[in-house]
């Protein structure tokens, strides 16, 4: 119960980067459910993709040539992801993809927010370069502490990926949590969402 159901909002494919972001197996998360080892168990069937903020080129991630040729179109949120249950946390499984710019170091990739039942919220801001990377960026989890580490392997070519999870502590566990919502930071990332993990 714990391991809540993305289905409805799952806009790319795990398994095949046709319906996702590329051109090729090596571009896609097909090994994570049989690879992925860790002390927080995530549903791992699909992917929540999110659009970019504006590149030097002045295009966001929607209208680069890999994602214009699978006919995605990713959103700047997705909203009203059901949960209806109280909380201490809530782990999340992340990365990026065209997310390899330093500059945008500690700048909002994603901001999350968990809305009660009573009206109120809380914000979580998930940031560039410190809680989330590109999914190529293996070399740079030498850099994150180790609770955070969310997947540090090899996908099924052999090439290392990463993934980070990043943790909400709920400042009022005893609220009810009736939704949550995903916002892009809208910088030069393309933040994801695989999996949401209550504890």
């Amino acid at each position: 119960n714990n391991l809540i159901d993305l289905s409805d909002h799952y806009n790319a494919s795990l398994f095949h980067y046709s319906n996702w972001h590329a051109s090729h197996e090596n571009h896609d998360l097909r090994f994570l459910p049989e690879k992925y080892e860790g002390p927080i168990e995530f549903d791992l069937r699909g992917i929540i993709q999110l659009n970019s903020g504006l590149y030097d080129d002045g295009k966001t991630a929607n209208e680069f040539g890999h994602i214009k040729d699978n006919y995605k179109n990713y959103p700047n949120s997705v909203k009203s992801i059901k949960i209806n249950s109280t909380a201490q946390k809530a782990h999340l499984l992340v990365s990026s993809i065209y997310g390899h710019n330093k500059s945008e170091k500690g700048k909002i990739a994603i901001n999350v927010v968990f809305n009660y039942a009573d009206g109120s919220k809380s914000e979580m801001a998930i940031k560039a370069q410190e809680d989330i990377f590109d999914i190529w960026s293996a070399g740079d989890a030498v850099n994150v502490p180790d609770e955070i580490v969310g997947f540090l392997g090899e996908n099924n070519l052999g090439n290392k990926r990463f993934l980070t999870k990043p943790v909400w502590e709920n400042p009022h566990p005893d609220k009810t949590i009736s939704h949550i919502d995903l916002n892009s930071g809208l910088i030069k990332m393309a933040p994801f969402i695989v999996a949401i993990t209550l504890e």
